[in-house]
């Protein structure tokens, strides 16, 4: 008969025989590896907070051109309007409308994903069409 032990371990140290035979060998090993596991754990917090900061910024920026860019079109429209340019602020009335329209549908399909993932995968963000694929 055969036995089979496996054993797993996971996190920033390693399991306490193995953090103790590394003083063995070396007596700074243990400081040195708890140091590393601090500075790897302030870097993550880090990059969490820089991701946070810096999608919120996104966010509200895309909200203020969502809103400037309509708006802007309405001014142009009532100005040239008041103008007696009459076709032109139509047309640009419209096509300020028909491209905030769709531009709304268009980034709200990309996060739909996002927002209401397939049930069992992970959110995960679209791929830029600028990235290469891996191999």
């Amino acid at each position: 008969m055969v036995t089979l032990e496996m054993k797993a371990h996971a996190g920033p140290l390693p399991p306490a025989e193995d953090f103790a035979a590394y003083g063995e060998v070396e007596p700074t090993a243990p400081r040195l590896i708890l140091e590393m596991a601090v500075r790897q754990q302030k870097h993550d917090h880090w990059m969490d907070k820089s991701t946070l900061i810096s999608e919120s910024a996104y966010r509200v920026l895309g909200l203020l051109m969502a809103g400037a860019i309509p708006t802007s079109a309405i001014g142009a429209a009532v100005y040239l309007a008041l103008q007696d340019k009459t076709v032109a602020a139509a047309l640009i009335g419209v096509v300020g409308t028909l491209a905030t329209l769709g531009a709304a549908f268009i980034k709200g399909r990309d996060l739909r994903h996002i927002v209401n993932p397939e049930p069992g995968t992970p959110a995960t963000p679209p791929r830029r069409r600028t990235e290469k694929r891996r191999k």
